[in-house]
């Protein structure tokens, strides 16, 4: 793709109308079944969600049998990679067309999708790619879980999100949840000691809360208000790793 001359998105044609691709979108449309979260969480709170495995294994033989192949392409002209508030993450934001191409003929359908990844490494784009792919999947087949929620109002992969501090924010910008953990007679001392450190640690390099939203999310896959007290120091303890800086 030359990038000096990026594509107008909304004008140029990208499907074929005299091939075969809309009858076979069909037939997988019709062979893909439902998909329920059957993927669980290995550490924090035990939940379960829609892997990126899960999807790929659901649609892999129904595409096959119809005779349809996924080619991604990603649009580096509308990358952007920028650090979160504290610079403790890289936050990238990709777009991907998703073209669904006939094995037979050529012709193909596509979707164009956003994906957002966030991580302390070099991971950001690999997440980014896959919630797009994601997306464009389960949009274009409507996939449904077989009478739950096909997705949540925060990550597909998280719990509803549990605050119990004061203005804390959800990482999408909702608002604060004030349900409180269980927690066993006795902890609730402890764990507010654990949060109150947490909170003195964060200010002292100048990160913010949403910054400590997303570094408890990447090691937890949940929400800090979702935290007991050994998994909160543990946060504690990566935000010390962090230098102050004056």
């Amino acid at each position: 793709m030359d990038n000096a001359n990026p594509p107008d998105l909304t004008t140029t044609p990208r499907h074929g109308t005299e091939g075969d691709i809309h009858q076979k979108m069909g037939v997988a449309f019709n062979l893909i079944k439902a998909l329920g979260k059957k993927t669980e969480t290995e550490s924090g709170p035990r939940f379960k969600y829609r892997s990126i495995d899960d999807i790929q294994e659901a649609i892999h033989e129904p595409l096959k049998t119809a005779g349809i192949f996924i080619q991604p392409i990603l649009h580096p002209e509308f990358t952007t990679h920028y650090p979160s508030p504290s610079g403790s993450m890289v936050i990238t934001e990709i777009v991907v067309e998703h073209r669904y191409i006939s094995t037979t003929d050529g012709s193909y359908v596509y979707t164009i999708c956003m994906g957002q990844g966030a991580d302390t490494g070099d991971k950001q784009s690999n997440k980014g790619h896959t919630s797009a792919f994601k997306v464009s999947v389960c949009q274009t087949f409507n996939i449904n879980g077989g009478g739950e929620d096909v997705e949540r109002t925060n990550h597909d992969n998280e719990p509803p999100p549990n605050r119990n501090r004061p203005g804390s924010t959800n990482p999408d910008g909702g608002q604060p949840q004030n349900r409180e953990p269980a927690q066993k007679p006795g902890d609730d001392s402890k764990r507010n000691a654990a949060l109150d450190t947490l909170e003195t640690e964060a200010k002292a390099r100048k990160i913010s809360s949403v910054d400590v939203e997303a570094m408890v999310h990447e090691k937890f896959k949940c929400a800090l208000g979702s935290l007991d007290t050994g998994k909160i120091m543990n946060i504690v303890l990566q935000i010390k790793d962090i230098p102050i800086h004056e």
